[in-house]
């Protein structure tokens, strides 16, 4: 009798079996809506480019900022609800609503800044490497767009549409859905398909990096607010900034840089120098503000890190309804259709990005 008593209790601890196969397929769903959406969003911007290119070429040699925002916005106002309603099919948990503290707010946008710092110098060297393989230089998509066009596009488009519809996407429509395996899949799913949707190295590791703190954010207090918040802090950070350094003439500063050296050996006329140096004096006011921005920014970065590594072990992460075995938790999640099928077509950006086209 007390034999047969423990044996059911081993049996009532034990997890019930979980179907491989039916959540193989329930994450596939998921991958095929971002592929679909994927395919819809780069049409859009495909079709809206080549109208543009045919119909009015004016607005795309001398509009740049206009031109990105036509291409930009049908993403988000076609395919964006399109991807809602993709994802209404897939049935979605609630998360818990908790209010952040105005420190652990601080404190996790610093860690932000940190790992976005770290993961841009990342990007960075993949693309110097990439470049030395290739032979060309790798072109950075959002420079370019920032650069070109005109302040309040950016803010407009980077710092306000980007936060708002992203933390959407990669937020609440994809974490509701994967936080059934557990708060830690969830936060890893979205963090790295939020970086394989940038479709390029640059983005890729900050973006990931980035996502996987918003992610852990979303599932921890279920309100979007905070989030989207962070990550609006952190595009108006460069958005803003972006003015001042349109201002800072890098091709004449190096000159600059090099005469000073020639006049310390007699080489160069005083006159010329004189030249050189009022134009250096138009750029004294921007190379200030943009010392004290990367001063500000790299000094937030490092805190943020420190902060990181000593509040490690305040991560936790709960466990979801379903418990994939051990070993085969990314097999399932991504060794699927759907998962694949995005995977590749983000991976395809990559490539072209890699070799400009």
């Amino acid at each position: 009798m007390i034999e047969e008593m423990m044996s059911q209790d081993v049996l009532l601890t034990q997890e019930p079996e979980v179907d491989l196969k039916k959540e193989r397929k329930f994450c596939s769903g998921i991958g095929m809506n971002y592929f679909l959406f994927f395919l819809i969003a780069n049409g859009l911007q495909l079709a809206v480019s080549a109208l543009i290119m045919y119909f009015a070429t004016d607005i795309a040699e001398n509009n740049y900022g206009l031109y990105m925002m036509f291409i930009m916005m049908p993403m988000y106002v076609i395919g964006v609800p399109a991807l809602w309603a993709l994802c209404k099919r897939i049935p979605a948990m609630h998360l818990e609503k908790h209010n952040m503290s105005a420190g652990k707010f601080i404190v996790l946008l610093l860690m932000c800044f940190g790992v976005m710092i770290v993961g841009n110098i990342i990007g960075i060297i993949v693309n110097y490497l990439i470049a030395l393989i290739t032979g060309n230089p790798v072109l950075n998509a959002v420079e370019l767009l920032m650069s070109n066009s005109n302040v309040w596009v950016n803010i407009l488009i980077v710092g306000i549409c980007a936060p708002i519809f992203e933390e959407l996407m990669f937020r609440k429509f994809l974490v509701e859905r994967m936080v059934r395996y557990g708060e830690a899949t969830a936060v890893v799913v979205s963090g790295l398909m939020f970086g394989l949707f940038h479709g390029n190295f640059t983005q890729f590791f900050y973006a990931t990096a980035l996502g996987f703190f918003l992610a852990f954010v979303y599932v921890k207090t279920g309100k979007l607010k905070y989030p989207i918040l962070i990550h609006m802090i952190i595009n108006m950070s460069s958005t803003l900034i972006m003015p001042i350094v349109q201002k800072i003439d890098l091709e004449a500063l190096e000159n600059m840089m090099g005469a000073a050296e020639l006049m310390a050996e007699g080489t160069v006329s005083t006159g010329l120098m004189n030249d050189m140096m009022s134009g250096f004096a138009d750029m004294a006011v921007p190379l200030m503000i943009l010392l004290i921005y990367d001063f500000v920014l790299y000094g937030m970065a490092f805190a943020g890190i420190i902060l990181l590594i000593l509040k490690r072990k305040q991560f936790t992460f709960k466990k979801g309804e379903i418990t994939l075995p051990k070993g085969q938790r990314a097999s399932v999640v991504w060794g699927n259709v759907g998962m694949i099928l995005f995977s590749i077509a983000c991976l395809c950006l990559f490539v072209l990005t890699i070799f400009n086209i």
